[in-house]
């Protein structure tokens, strides 16, 4: 990619029943896959999420790693471009583990 092109990313998201941000069915847990090209979503897809990873406030990265839903996610990515394992990054965040404000 050139230098003038903008940054693509993916970022996976799990919410529990009835919170995901208007999409899916509000009686099943959801799993929300983001394509991001520099400061904009240009895509999103969307799954239900059976394996309940969102009910568990004390899910792991390495959990989720290695859970069916992150490699559906995976999939889902490696259609649109190869992944090059060496330059791929996986950051993971619990919100249920982070601190919060107010």
């Amino acid at each position: 990619p050139s230098s003038s092109s903008p940054s693509l990313s993916y970022l996976l998201d799990l919410h529990r029943a009835g919170s995901a941000p208007g999409l899916g069915d509000k009686l099943k847990d959801a799993a929300l896959l983001y394509r991001v090209q520099g400061p904009l979503i240009t895509a999103i897809w969307g799954a239900a999420e059976s394996e309940r990873l969102a009910q568990d406030p004390q899910l792991s990265r390495e959990l989720l790693l290695a859970s069916k839903t992150w490699r559906q996610a995976g999939d889902v990515i490696r259609r649109e471009r190869p992944l090059d394992a060496e330059a791929s990054q996986a950051h993971y965040h619990n919100y249920d583990q982070m601190e919060t404000w107010g």
